[in-house]
């Protein structure tokens, strides 16, 4: 299904997103 793998090529874009703006806060924070 075409509409199965767009959904996992956004869903891994968005987790990809989501651990450079946590990475971020933790580098910016000095921690959590």
């Amino acid at each position: 299904n075409t509409y199965l793998i767009l959904f996992y090529l956004f869903l891994y874009d968005i987790m990809e997103l989501v651990k450079k703006w946590v990475g971020a806060r933790v580098v910016k924070g000095g921690g959590l």
